[in-house]
């Protein structure tokens, strides 16, 4: 099987990944993912709010439960991972030779904690840039500057 080289462009709420052709030329796309999360407020995404403790019950005022990460986070760390994972299962199938990223700065570090030793080692380039609106042109102009 023929491995391929990848462009991944990404920010928190679509991710597109492309395979190079023509020589590195032009891109073809093959996958593209939304983020459906990522346009819902916080309350949205949870079922219940945060509970609060009323005074008289052994504690003084008001404490409120809290989550260390926000929904919203939580759904971008999601989708982080659901990107990755597209690579890391054509990683495992042998089928990624490299991989080019082009991705908002927030997506960009949220994927690369996302990633194993293996898929990091198959990381070309890299752009901390949201080219989600680029055309084909511009986006290989931006990952081969």
């Amino acid at each position: 099987m023929n491995k391929e080289s990848w462009l991944l462009v990404a920010n928190g709420s679509q991710a597109t990944i492309y395979k190079y052709i023509a020589d590195g030329a032009s891109l073809q796309e093959i996958v593209g993912v939304a983020n459906g999360a990522r346009r819902l407020k916080d309350e949205d995404l949870v079922t219940d709010r945060p509970g609060t403790v009323a005074p008289g019950g052994g504690m003084h005022g008001q404490s409120s439960l809290t989550q260390e990460v926000s929904p919203t986070d939580k759904a971008k760390q999601d989708f982080a991972k659901d990107v990755v994972e597209h690579l890391e299962d054509a990683r495992r199938q042998d089928k990624l030779h490299a991989v080019d990223i082009i991705a908002a700065p927030e997506m960009l570090g949220l994927m690369r904690d996302s990633m194993n030793s293996n898929l990091l080692k198959l990381i070309d380039k890299t752009v901390s840039k949201d080219g989600s609106e680029k055309s084909i042109d511009e986006l290989l102009k931006l990952i081969n500057k």
